[in-house]
């Protein structure tokens, strides 16, 4: 079943006409035949009217109300997308030069992991990994998140504290080159 439509003259206007119809095959010709005549429908009508006929053709399609949709569950992704890429703006993953662990959760990847909880949604070292299930983070960093543990974090966590002195001054250094920039342009 479709939506058909014709044309017709009445007084020199055009008027659009629609119908329910339904395709069909008589021998090797395919033809039309009018199941319901409609009349006179908006473009609105006519698009809710397609959108009906979709989904009673459908077992995948659905109609419902937008108050009838209730959301159960919702995990938090803007305000941790936003301070990933703050993070990649700066190229704060550069920051980082001595004693840098090399496996998939490095030593800068867990720094970003936790500005990204702590500007976000502060908790203890012990509880981050229960954080990163709840939220979004796995997907905004496209990584797999699971050797993520509190072991993993205390260890990195010596390794970003010897790499204060040069967060420091790489930190230092992006801010003088960018407030350079903002008021010598």
């Amino acid at each position: 079943m479709h939506l058909s439509y014709s044309f017709s003259r009445y007084k020199e206007k055009k008027y659009k006409s629609y119908a329910i119809a339904e395709s069909y095959r008589e021998g090797k010709k395919v033809k039309k035949r009018t199941i319901w005549s409609i009349g006179k429908l908006t473009d609105r009508q006519a698009d809710q009217i397609r959108l009906i006929l979709k989904v009673v053709q459908s077992e995948d399609e659905v109609v419902t109300r937008l108050k009838d949709i209730v959301v159960k569950d919702s995990k938090a992704y803007l305000d941790i997308a936003i301070v990933n890429e703050l993070w990649n703006s700066w190229q704060l993953d550069q920051a980082f030069d001595f004693e840098i662990s090399n496996s998939p959760l490095s030593t800068p990847l867990m720094a970003k992991i936790l500005t990204i909880n702590r500007c976000t949604d502060p908790c203890s070292h012990y509880s981050v990994p229960k954080w990163a299930k709840q939220n979004a983070l796995a997907k905004v960093l496209n990584m797999d998140l699971s050797g993520l543990n509190d072991d993993k974090i205390y260890y990195e966590l010596d390794k970003i504290h010897q790499n204060h002195f040069s967060i420091e001054n790489y930190l230092f250094k992006q801010t003088y080159l960018n407030s350079e920039t903002t008021y010598f342009e």
